[in-house]
């Protein structure tokens, strides 16, 4: 009994892992397209205080992206702990995850994904300046401009912590226990 439930829990957890992966595609691709769009009808309008949207909609995929990468690393810990931590279980996610360490694996994807939305903000930044002579041009292109900047640090950032995540630490330090931890110095 308990090895068809695990059996079932086991192919439920795959099916919801390839589902978070599905939605990581759409999450990045729509908004993608959406900022590239945004970004053409921009440049057609001239106004440099469009560009902000791209911005925005380059950030918001981006976002969106990482909260799906997250949950199918949450996954994928998990079956690594909990269904391939036995010799007869089978072992994708912990196999994949010794490939990983040993290989020293950057996640390529997840890299491009990140160069692809900098490079839509960075385009806008650029636009908003060629397009600085407008009304108030010059402060748009600065808010997008900063924006951009900003954007910039935070994905790459974000991108380069999640390649250092062990995804089953999480499930690791959950099955350790709380444990009374006493203070130095106190009476």
């Amino acid at each position: 009994m308990h090895d068809e439930r695990s059996r079932i829990e086991y192919a439920a957890l795959l099916h919801q892992a390839r589902d978070a992966e599905r939605m990581m595609v759409i999450s990045w691709l729509l908004p993608g397209v959406m900022a590239a769009t945004l970004l053409a009808w921009g440049i057609g309008s001239h106004a440099p205080g469009f560009m902000v949207s791209v911005v925005l909609t380059a950030a918001g995929g981006f976002l969106a992206m990482t909260h799906w990468r997250e949950r199918v690393a949450l996954i994928a810990g998990y079956l690594e702990i909990y269904h391939e931590a036995e010799a007869d279980n089978p072992s994708f996610f912990h196999r994949l995850a010794r490939l990983r360490a040993t290989l020293g694996h950057t996640g390529g994807r997840e890299w491009h994904v990140t160069t692809f939305f900098n490079a839509l903000s960075a385009a806008a930044a650029v636009v908003a300046w060629m397009f600085s002579s407008a009304d108030h041009g010059e402060l748009w292109a600065g808010i997008v401009t900063a924006c951009a900047l900003g954007f910039a640090s935070y994905s790459f950032s974000e991108t380069a912590r999640a390649q250092q995540i062990d995804p089953a630490a999480p499930w690791r330090r959950a099955d350790s226990g709380l444990r009374e931890v006493r203070r130095v110095g106190s009476s």
